[in-house]
């Protein structure tokens, strides 16, 4: 019988870190088809997992047992691929001004019938 997210994560906080292991195991797939989708980069979605398991492991100890894991660990995922989205987002000039009005650039250089 396949023990439950509940049991595994129990297991863990109980001293057990093989139970971690396997929910590693369990959904490493799952969150690596998320990110690589999102990313379209095997190494970025790699590093998305590897980073969302530290996540949970670090506040698995606040999570309700009773509740299933794979939505938490699911949004986890998204919000890392989220973040690494704001980050590589070129920003626009548009973005550069104070004001909502757009920015007005001068262009010193000759005209080319001035040449």
């Amino acid at each position: 019988m396949i023990p439950s997210d509940e049991l595994l994560t129990r297991r863990f906080l109980n001293g057990e870190t093989g139970a971690f292991e396997q929910l590693v195991e369990r959904y490493t797939p799952t969150l690596f088809n998320l990110a690589y989708r999102l990313t379209q980069d095997r190494g970025e979605a790699e590093h998305i997992v590897q980073e969302s398991f530290m996540r949970a492991l670090s506040a698995l100890k606040r999570v309700r047992t009773d509740q299933p894991l794979k939505p938490w660990l699911l949004k986890i995922t998204l919000n890392l691929c989220r973040t690494l989205y704001q980050r590589r987002r070129p920003i626009t000039f548009s973005e550069l001004t104070d004001d909502n009005e757009p920015l007005a650039l001068r262009d010193e250089s000759p005209l080319p019938q001035e040449w």
